[in-house]
């Protein structure tokens, strides 16, 4: 589990598999991952990938964009 502290250093506050909690910091991290490696924001690989390929029509995934 990854946290953040209010001057944006990032940490590990526990082992993988020790504990579970949902923090932003991790899909902002995969979202930028994902644009690092396919020049394509983490919407338009799902809809190119899964939503379209599975034929959904009226399904997406939306993000805030940072201020940053």
């Amino acid at each position: 589990g990854l946290g953040e502290t209010n001057d944006g250093t990032i940490f590990r506050e526990f082992e993988p598999g020790q504990a579970w909690a949902y923090r932003d910091i991790n899909v902002r991290m995969i979202t930028r991952l994902i644009y690092q490696l396919y020049n394509k924001s983490f919407p338009e690989l799902l809809k190119e990938r899964v939503f379209d390929l599975a034929n959904f029509k009226e399904t997406g995934w939306r993000i805030q964009q940072d201020e940053n």
